[in-house]
């Protein structure tokens, strides 16, 4: 008999390091899943920050093209001589 106590008490240190080492694995798993959602996150937001930049340098740099390509234009370099030689007169 004492070496089916001896075998039982085994078999219970090892069932009971089994659950063990399963309970710290399911926990580890947990704290590796939050410490990946934080990344994300994190992640998520640095992608949120390089939209708006992108969309705020696009709408400069639009600005800036807009800007260049009528400097020196103004209603005076069109001016009426200018309107006038492609009205067709009624004459």
């Amino acid at each position: 008999m004492t070496c089916t106590k001896y075998a039982s008490a085994a078999l219970d240190l090892a069932a009971a390091l089994a659950t063990s080492q399963a309970q710290t694995m399911a926990s580890s798993s947990e704290q590796e899943i939050a410490l990946l959602k934080q990344q994300l996150k994190l992640l998520e937001q640095k992608l949120d920050k390089l939209q708006s930049q992108t969309a705020a340098n696009t709408a400069a740099t639009a600005k800036a093209k807009a800007d260049t390509l009528n400097v020196g234009v103004t209603s005076k370099d069109i001016g009426a001589s200018a309107w006038s030689t492609h009205i067709p007169s009624d004459e």
